[in-house]
């Protein structure tokens, strides 16, 4: 299995938790890293001040009250090279299911998609 250099991190709310230790282990193994991080608000978002001092990490907050946190059209401006990027899911079961379709949808091999899940 190819491994790629390059990954996108996909997060809802505390969904970050498990995926904050693997953006660090990510950076230190020399991996180009990319956060999408969901939340209903600015004030919602847990750990944005870690998050900005992790060096080589690029985060993009997507701030949304609805289901469709990431749709086509937000991942391929954000992530222009998905398709290169292994990425990896972690936050309510509908995002991670509506992020995989989406990403599906637009030809990112299923075996390069990840994801944990993680609710309180």
């Amino acid at each position: 299995e190819t491994v790629l250099s390059k990954v996108i991190l996909v997060a809802g709310g505390v969904g970050i938790t498990p995926l904050r230790s693997l953006a660090e282990e990510m950076i230190q193994k020399g991996k180009d890293v990319i956060l999408l991080f969901s939340n209903k608000t600015k004030q919602d978002i847990v750990f944005e001040k870690e998050l900005e001092n992790l060096p080589g990490l690029k985060i993009h907050h997507v701030l949304t009250d609805a289901e469709d946190y990431l749709d086509k059209e937000k991942i391929q401006r954000l992530v222009p090279d998905f398709l290169e990027r292994e990425v990896f899911l972690c936050g309510p079961g509908p995002m991670m299911s509506s992020v995989r379709k989406i990403l599906k949808d637009m030809g990112h091999p299923l075996d390069k998609i990840h994801f944990e899940r993680f609710s309180l």
